[in-house]
């Protein structure tokens, strides 16, 4: 039989009663990505073990680990309906992987009562975030179902969209009054006919899905093509290069910790000697850290900004929409251990632990990890392990981009090496950017923020 049939906009209203949001806890990155990393070695044991604690925490990554883990019976007896929880808690705040497994369960009845509309719900929204299997059962899932049946669907899965961005926007600590600081200029001239046609193209997709008149498997092809040539990114908030010698003003830069100065010829300045190292697996090696450090070694020279601090941050102020680009130029003036740590991003909160980070990691093999925060709690949207060199002797350009339809990606140097989706963003609250050393003696020559025009 299945479940029965909600209406509508009932589905957001019902699904925010029956669950109530996870606890504001202060979820430790590092202790995230350990649980993530023992999963990902198949250490079922110290995963059940470090995940348990998080997932309860709210964390997303950590509760589809859960789900997992009682799906294959690993560590932890095999229980189809408490890996159906696990994956429900985690789809919800936008998890692609549990929204898979959760539609999987669905369809199987496994753990849950079979619904095969739920599971197309479920499949459409991995499916729609990239996730090729998900766009494979789905398409399994349609052949059963009438063309009613699938256009409700649909609508259910809109409706979990709307209300998984309206959790994450509700989880963030209500955003301070602040006047919007002056756009520094349009960035380059107006925009090519390119662009133009690609807003074109993108005005006439979202005209015909909202009055459902096209197919929407095509609407969706076209959407992504006009992805790949989309820069929206169009309007300077904020560009940086410290050559005044003072960072207290235009634009304004504030310590939070740490001391910070300007170093002639390099820019913004600061050292931090990096903590103990924490060991993540019996072999001694901490691998990819989550926080690691953009490194160089530029110079000898040892003037600077220090700290004796384990972690020093600034931040500026500044309104920021949900599509943003962020770069910065970066280097050190010396080889950093591979316990430092560095990353940046956008902010939102009185105690800026909402918006997402940049972060890079030294260690063995050289990562980038993209990561979303919500009241400190942690979610990894991609990671990746690096090829190039950064401890080359030369600054880099590090850029975090936020597109239009959620998507994000990472460049290093102008090449793009990472990319992901969210749609869990709290939207337009983003309240400044901020620089974040853990470890490392690093300069800083560039800053620059950009914003779309629309």
């Amino acid at each position: 039989m299945g479940l029965p049939r909600i209406p509508g906009l009932a589905v957001g209203l019902l699904w925010a009663l029956a669950v109530p949001p996870p606890a504001h806890a202060q979820t430790d990155p590092l202790a995230v990505f350990a649980c993530e990393r023992a999963h990902d070695e198949a250490r079922h044991g110290d995963a059940a073990a470090l995940c348990l604690p998080l997932a309860e925490a709210g964390s997303a990554e950590a509760q589809a680990i859960m789900g997992a883990l009682h799906q294959n019976g690993q560590a932890v007896a095999r229980d189809y309906a408490e890996a159906a929880r696990w994956f429900e808690l985690s789809a919800r705040q936008g998890h692609v992987e549990a929204q898979f497994n959760l539609a999987a369960l669905y369809n199987y009845g496994a753990g849950v009562t079979r619904d095969l509309v739920e599971a197309y719900a479920w499949y459409e929204l991995a499916a729609n975030a990239g996730n090729g299997d998900a766009a494979a059962g789905r398409a399994l899932v349609a052949k059963r179902l009438s063309a009613a049946l699938i256009d409700e669907a649909k609508d259910r899965a809109a409706e979990f969209d709307r209300a998984i961005i309206a959790a994450a926007r509700a989880a963030q600590e209500p955003a301070t009054a602040a006047a919007s600081p002056a756009s520094t200029g349009e960035a380059g001239e107006a925009a090519s006919d390119l662009q133009t046609m690609v807003d074109a193209l993108r005005a006439i997709t979202d005209q015909a899905r909202t009055d459902r008149s096209g197919d929407f498997s095509l609407l969706q092809r076209l959407r992504d093509l006009a992805g790949v040539y989309d820069r929206p990114w169009r309007v300077g908030l904020l560009d940086d290069n410290f050559g005044d010698g003072n960072f207290t003003q235009d634009p304004v830069w504030t310590v939070a910790s740490g001391r910070f100065s300007i170093d002639a010829g390099y820019g913004l300045r600061n050292r931090v000697t990096p903590p103990t190292r924490i060991d993540f697996g019996s072999d001694g090696d901490a691998a990819v850290k989550l926080f690691g450090a953009i490194l160089g070694s530029i110079t000898k020279k040892k003037t600077g900004g220090q700290s004796s601090a384990s972690r020093a941050e600034i931040h500026s102020r500044l309104a920021i929409g949900d599509v943003f680009s962020v770069e910065i130029e970066v280097g050190a003036f010396s080889k950093a251990s591979a316990d430092g740590g560095f990353e940046f991003g956008v902010y939102s909160g009185a105690r800026r632990d909402g918006g997402y980070r940049l972060v890079y990691g030294s260690g063995a093999t050289p990562s980038l990890a993209l990561v979303r925060l919500a009241s400190g709690r942690v979610s990894t949207i991609a990671r990746t392990a690096l090829e190039m060199d950064l401890e080359d002797g030369a600054y880099h350009r590090i850029t975090l981009r936020r597109g239009r339809d959620d998507a994000m990606d990472a460049l290093v140097d102008g090449a793009q090496v990472m990319s992901g989706i969210d749609r869990a963003t709290p939207g337009g609250s983003f309240e400044g950017v901020t620089l974040i050393n853990r470890g490392g003696d690093y300069a800083f020559r560039r800053v620059s923020v950009m914003a779309s025009g629309q």
